[in-house]
């Protein structure tokens, strides 16, 4: 006769990921848009010109927007509770 395996092996369950760390990786938008801002009141003190740069940085913000809607979608998502 064999002998019954008696040794119990507990297996917890994963710690689930923070739903608030995946906000996080908004942080980024905002310091992009102060870095903006200190570049044109650069521009406005010592009068340089960005008429060269406008369109770069409109086409920059267009793609920016459509980054922050898919990560506002991304981060808000609900967390799955299966294993």
């Amino acid at each position: 006769m064999e002998q019954l395996d008696t040794d119990l092996e507990y297996s917890g369950k994963k710690a689930l990921p923070d739903a608030g760390k995946r906000l996080n990786w908004l942080y980024f938008l905002p310091i992009l848009g102060l870095l903006m801002i200190v570049f044109l009141t650069f521009a406005v003190i010592f009068q340089f010109s960005i008429d060269t740069i406008v369109n770069s940085i409109m086409s920059l913000f267009i793609v920016l927007f459509f980054v922050f809607v898919g990560l506002m979608f991304w981060a808000a998502r609900p967390t799955s509770t299966r294993a």
